[in-house]
């Protein structure tokens, strides 16, 4: 008995769609907020350890961090939070951890502001922190709504202030690292809401 293959072939049948002109249109721009005039803060002192920097695409900026400290400052994360035009923040996401996992972790994080500077005692190493903060708003960061966290580390190093020119927010990190935080810095810019 002999079987017999039947071959079919299938030719493909391609629809081709017509569709309007879009470009006559008018597109409907979406409220975002974006950044510009990027800068990178610095202070003379911590030397040591390997450098690191660090941002998330806009519309994150730094509103909080991660710092593990007993008398230095160990390791430190941002915390990055979705700037809206509303004049909230929505989701957050963290970074990278710089440092190690010596002393205790504690969380600085205020609901509603962004970071706006940073109180320094440094020497060898980043002794002692204090970050300082504005409340997002739908024209942005609000000078006269300003905070400070507690003082984190310990009372050793000179002292540096750090803040950010009026009207921009702290969009990321940047400084140097090892067993220790040499050195913390801020990258900073200016938000542009368009509505």
């Amino acid at each position: 008995m002999r079987l017999r293959l039947l071959m079919i072939s299938f030719i493909p049948f391609v629809l081709i769609g017509c569709t309007a002109d879009q470009s006559s249109r008018p597109r409907k721009i979406e409220p975002s907020v974006t950044f510009k005039d990027i800068a990178y803060l610095n202070y003379p002192l911590g030397g040591g350890g390997a450098k690191f920097s660090e941002r998330k695409q806009a519309p994150y900026a730094l509103i909080g961090l991660k710092i593990r400290h007993g008398s230095l400052v160990d390791a430190i994360t941002g915390i990055y939070g979705q700037l809206k035009v509303d004049g909230t923040i929505g989701s957050t996401i963290e970074g990278q951890r710089y440092g190690k996992t010596g002393g205790g972790q504690t969380i600085v994080r205020r609901k509603g502001y962004v970071i706006v500077g940073l109180s320094i005692r440094s020497s060898r190493y980043v002794d002692q922190l204090r970050i300082l903060w504005q409340k997002w708003t739908s024209s942005g960061p609000n000078p006269s709504e300003e905070v400070q966290s507690q003082i984190l580390g310990g009372p050793k190093g000179r002292p540096f202030d750090l803040k950010v020119p009026v009207g921009e927010v702290a969009i990321g990190i940047h400084g140097r690292a090892g067993t220790y935080i040499d050195r913390i810095s801020l990258i900073t810019a200016k938000p542009v809401i368009s509505k």
